[in-house]
């Protein structure tokens, strides 16, 4: 490929510029922006909020220079998650967030919103589930805190609804809630799920991956 065969040519010291021209990256980070609703790949912070916009390499453009352009080998990540994993060689350890789904491998503490191993997980998978957080800091504060305020927010919508406690309101904030768009998807299925609103739960899975 054109571009694939430039950024060999940058890395050998034959040519200078940036791994991909402007317009690459224009059509690029557009086409994955929308396979994640607008969100980090990673953490599920929005991206252009919390912190900036950039493409991520799976394996390491500098170290694998023939996956640069590699569908399967980029994401929309936010610049904290891009600057925690850096060119790091996890040989596969990260989870590839396109290929295994995160509530699979992860427990969301319901008051802290810090995650851990799911329970049943293989010693392998185990493995590779503390791997990926550590490879992109997922248990930061401030990411850690959001998680938190979100789960304790749909937890008292729950405890209203359950209640009987309907009204227009109440609708629009599960709209918000469902929005493919709204942040921590792992959250907000965790709750549903131990809250015994898996019917919820599953058809925001739905809406994400219509």
């Amino acid at each position: 490929m054109r571009w694939t065969r430039r950024w060999q040519r940058i890395l050998d010291g034959h040519a200078g510029g940036n791994w991909a021209t402007p317009q690459a990256k224009r059509l690029l980070r557009e086409a994955l922006v929308r396979l994640t609703h607008g969100k980090c790949a990673f953490c599920e912070s929005r991206l252009g909020v919390a912190s900036w916009e950039e493409m991520e390499h799976y394996h390491p453009k500098s170290l694998y220079p023939e996956l640069t352009f590699e569908w399967t080998n980029l994401f929309p990540v936010c610049g904290v998650c891009n600057a925690r994993k850096g060119q790091q060689d996890h040989r596969g350890a990260l989870l590839k967030p396109d290929e295994e789904d995160p509530e699979r491998y992860f427990w969301v503490h319901p008051d802290s919103g810090r995650l851990d191993p799911a329970l049943g997980l293989s010693a392998e998978e185990r493995a590779r589930t503390e791997r990926t957080l550590q490879i992109c800091d997922l248990q930061r504060d401030a990411l850690a805190a959001s998680r938190a305020e979100l789960g304790q927010r749909l937890s008292l919508w729950i405890a209203r609804v359950s209640r009987g406690d309907l009204c227009d309101r109440h609708e629009q904030e599960l709209r918000i809630f469902l929005d493919p768009q709204a942040e921590y998807k792992l959250v907000i299925r965790h709750v549903f799920d131990r809250k015994g609103w898996g019917d919820l739960a599953e058809r925001d899975r739905r809406r994400f991956l219509e």
